[in-house]
């Protein structure tokens, strides 16, 4: 701490329809993947789509793969020279939805997912859907509570078992489950064994404003390099209500394959279409701890300060009268 002590930073901002989002500050890549993604799928114009559809799916796990690929190029100013606008650059977002859309097959690819796929664990057809643990193994391993304090300031508590370059997080007495980061790879949680280099896969909430005021605070611990994009994609493009923005089937995006995992609450229907696509889905269980609760503050359409938790883990929404 007295080596690196405490000190103010500027939230990496970005606009997106009528709104500003404010993340993390640089070099933590929450805001320049968010930034990249949701402007992929402005592009795309996935709200076209029924939320859910086979459609929404396939797009969402393209731009999360490649949201997540890129930031491998995000690197921390100490190490390189990275182009921070690039990610909230409108052209560039346009560029890789052209690619994403131009690549979309054509023709119909369910044989193809017939002869090619392995069989399921819940039965002998080929591709079936079926469950396993193909999640991500890393993870930023922090939670995250929302608050709004009775001087109306909208801050973040996080906390971390993870030694992951936070100052102070080493504390005597208090065991520690090591780092998710790695040394040598490309994407994700990577760090640069430098003197005063940081990490850069620091997770915290985004917070969204309105005319310049804070109009909903959101977050989760669990798999935020996924599951974030698409909390706000309910939140934004489809205009759901908190808590049900966080309570939708939560996904993971196109990882080596065209293979999604999911929570197990899609319909036949949208897995049929799916393959149709080239694309086939692996699920988890129905409700997967993996991806947190998001912790969410908000203004509701009253403007009546309120919060709210999604039912994946043990968070508690609740609020305190002030006199």
């Amino acid at each position: 701490m007295s080596e690196t002590p405490p000190r103010w930073v500027q939230p990496y901002r970005f606009c997106f329809r009528d709104y500003e989002l404010c993340c993390l500050a640089l070099p933590q890549q929450q805001g320049q993947q968010q930034a990249l993604i949701l402007g992929v799928l402005q592009h795309l114009k996935i709200d076209r789509y029924e939320p859910y559809s086979a459609e929404h799916l396939y797009y969402m796990a393209h731009a999360l793969r490649i949201g997540n690929f890129h930031t491998g190029y995000m690197q921390d100013t100490l190490i390189a020279n990275p182009d921070y606008d690039l990610f909230r650059d409108p052209t560039y977002h346009a560029y890789l939805a052209r690619l994403i859309e131009s690549n979309k097959p054509k023709v119909d690819l369910s044989e193809h997912m017939k002869l090619s796929s392995k069989p399921g664990a819940r039965g002998s057809i080929p591709g079936a859907t079926f469950a396993s643990d193909d999640r991500p193994k890393a993870s930023c391993g922090s939670c995250e509570i929302s608050i709004v304090d009775e001087q109306g300031n909208w801050l973040q508590i996080m906390n971390t078992i993870q030694g992951s370059g936070i100052p102070g997080v080493v504390v005597g007495g208090v065991p520690m489950g090591g780092s998710s980061a790695g040394t040598n790879g490309f994407e994700g949680m990577q760090v640069k064994l430098v003197q005063g280099a940081r990490t850069r896969l620091i997770m915290g909430h985004t917070m969204i404003l309105e005319g310049q005021k804070p109009i909903l605070m959101t977050g989760s611990p669990g798999n935020p390099s996924f599951s974030q994009a698409q909390m706000l994609t309910n939140l934004l493009f489809y205009k759901m209500d908190p808590f049900t923005a966080g309570f939708m089937p939560r996904m993971y995006g196109f990882m080596g394959d065209t293979t999604i995992l999911m929570e197990d609450r899609v319909a036949p229907s949208v897995v049929e279409n799916l393959r149709k696509m080239g694309s086939d889905l692996l699920v988890t269980e129905p409700w997967d701890s993996h991806t947190g609760s998001f912790q969410t503050c908000f203004l509701d359409e009253n403007g009546c300060l309120a919060t709210t938790v999604d039912p994946r883990r043990c968070g508690v929404a609740d609020g305190l009268p002030i006199d």
